[in-house]
């Protein structure tokens, strides 16, 4: 056989390769790959399937303690697949208005219904601003905490119990609370400017989680007047069992009897009620003119701002004229050159 034919034969066998094995070889391969890939996604589809679609639930934009207000503006939009949602996750915007947190809540962790609590507000309940003679350090706004009494030889009393603290300022806390809550701080108050010279003293502790931990239980008894005037005020919703803090306030006034003498008449009582109904009326008056003084500062700077952006549009949208274009080169501008 020639060369030429060996030539010819080789390059023929080299075409056959080329145009039809290779080919074949690769087609097969997609042909395999094409169906691996169709099985995986046909697996992919059935996962998704499986976990179903994405709903909407929320969660909050930055870190919330427990007691802060739920607003607009710190709820956002997260989705989950149908699968991992349970009916304790918040899936409707409209269940989050006007409640609390009940615990401490991070970004991205989904808002559930058990996280959230309500504070009751009846008919009677109104905005009210108390004294304290200490409160825990760290105290903040939305912090829940209980109002207690310290009698002169250390005996402890629960004058109202988990209260939310709403605002607060240098001398007073703001809270809302209902006619008998306000009547039962009256009589407190009353035994504290009665007995401060001996020691007695009101003060408040905070809950570490307030939505978990379950609400104290009040043990303090009013003075009989106070108790008297809480069952006959039409205004008090929930009447008080009185009877049932009759043997309490007993003990109360035999502890105090003990540092009563001549000197305790009842013009020295009127003094010393005067005197610290004198202070607490001069701690909310401070507060309120404080209070009063930073909001109009606000409102003057609010106003100052808006007349600043009406004063900016209106100059940006004032039309100076057209400016004069300088005359060309050797044009005559009509004015004579000195000699």
């Amino acid at each position: 056989m020639s060369r030429v034919n060996i030539g010819l034969i080789v390059a023929l066998i080299i075409s056959v390769i080329l145009n039809v094995v290779i080919p074949v070889a690769m087609n097969k391969k997609m042909n395999d790959n094409a169906e691996t890939y169709a099985q995986d996604i046909a697996q992919l589809n059935a996962s998704l399937a499986a976990y179903g679609p994405d709903v909407t639930t929320y969660t909050v934009t930055t870190n919330v303690k427990a007691g802060d207000t739920i607003t607009d503006d710190i709820i956002t939009e997260k989705m989950i697949a149908q699968s991992y949602v349970t009916d304790q996750f918040v899936t409707d915007r409209s269940q989050l208005q006007g409640m609390l947190f009940k615990i401490a809540v991070n970004p991205g962790t989904p808002i559930m219904s058990n996280m959230l609590m309500t504070e009751d507000i009846t008919d009677d309940v109104r905005d009210r601003d108390i004294t304290l003679d200490r409160i825990t350090v760290g105290v903040r706004n939305g912090d829940y905490v209980d109002i207690r009494m310290t009698m002169p030889y250390g005996d402890d009393y629960i004058v109202l119990s988990h209260k939310r603290i709403h605002n607060i300022q240098d001398n007073t806390f703001k809270m809302y609370l209902s006619e008998s809550e306000w009547l039962t701080y009256q009589g407190a108050m009353i035994d504290k400017y009665l007995n401060q010279q001996y020691g007695c003293v009101i003060y408040a502790d905070r809950y570490v989680e307030p939505g978990v931990q379950a609400e104290a239980e009040r043990y303090y008894a009013v003075p009989q007047n106070i108790a008297a005037l809480i069952q006959s005020d039409p205004n008090v919703l929930d009447k008080e069992r009185m009877a049932d803090y009759e043997s309490w306030r007993q003990s109360i006034d035999e502890l105090l009897v003990i540092f009563r003498d001549e000197a305790d008449t009842v013009d020295a009582d009127a003094a010393r009620l005067n005197s610290g109904r004198q202070q607490f009326n001069s701690a909310v008056k401070s507060d309120y003119e404080t209070r009063k003084a930073a909001d109009d500062e606000k409102e003057k700077n609010a106003a100052e701002q808006a007349e600043s952006q009406e004063w900016q549009s209106d100059e940006e949208g004032f039309d100076f004229g057209v400016e004069e274009e300088a005359p060309a080169e050797g044009e005559d501008t009509g004015e004579t050159e000195g000699e």
